[in-house]
């Protein structure tokens, strides 16, 4: 019994999915997008260049 309380409750995750990511995204602000960095790496704030070796 418990076995198809679970399957239950994972189909359903599933079949829901996209309408639970949309109600994610619009109570969030997301709004779908990926959000990217717009700021310089911190190596490249710095100064500081990528070693290739060990020091």
């Amino acid at each position: 019994m418990l076995a198809v309380a679970m399957l239950s409750v994972m189909v359903g995750l599933v079949i829901y999915s996209p309408t639970l990511y949309r109600m994610f995204c619009a109570a969030m602000g997301y709004g779908g997008t990926v959000n990217r960095a717009t700021t310089k790496p911190i190596a490249e704030k710095f100064g500081r260049a990528h070693h290739q070796g060990a020091l």
